[in-house]
């Protein structure tokens, strides 16, 4: 799931016809991942990593075409970014066969797609910061199982314009799953 801080966020900016959203609620948002991990002791090992993050929000409000009406809509907004990420995990209980984890990423975002009218008022880039804590699940000695919960927040804001109410900081939570490979 996925949504912003200081919502709702008008993206769009004030001018005449600019739809003026009301309520934004969190969306389900896909992520992949191919990262490295190179082990500095049995507890410790850094991660380099690269893949695809999604964020996205259902957003409904008001927009004018003009004459003083007032219509209403409802539309799904969705951001693609490629991503680069470097981390750091901690894993309990070496030598066996399940570990639990905590770990932790600094994140590059790469806008891929923009949706709407929303790519006029986008920052190319965003940094952004991700923990999570899980558990490796030893399935042979080759390959395991990475089951872990996340929690991942913008750094800065993500949008061009816009005062403090309207900065677009985007954040998710959820599950991921993964399967590794020991090389």
């Amino acid at each position: 799931m996925t949504l912003h801080y200081n919502k709702p966020v008008n993206l769009f900016g004030i001018f005449e016809e600019a739809p003026f959203p009301v309520e934004q609620d969190a969306g389900l948002s896909n992520n992949f991942g191919i990262n490295y991990y190179r082990s500095i002791n049995p507890n410790n090992e850094f991660e380099i990593g690269t893949g695809l993050s999604q964020y996205s929000f259902d957003e409904s409000g008001y927009y004018t075409p003009g004459g003083g009406e007032y219509l209403s809509y409802n539309f799904t907004v969705n951001f693609d970014y490629f991503v680069f990420s470097i981390g750091h995990r901690y894993a309990f209980l070496n030598a066996k066969k399940i570990r639990p984890y905590l770990e932790n990423n600094l994140m590059y975002e790469l806008l891929l797609k923009k949706n709407n009218d929303y790519d006029t008022n986008f920052k190319i880039g965003g940094i952004a910061v991700k923990f999570m804590a899980g558990v490796r699940i030893d399935i042979s000695n080759y390959v395991y199982l990475n089951v872990q919960t996340v929690f991942k927040s913008g750094v800065l804001r993500y949008n061009k314009n816009g005062n403090h109410l309207d900065s677009y900081i985007p954040y998710g939570y959820g599950v991921e799953i993964g399967v590794g490979i020991k090389l």
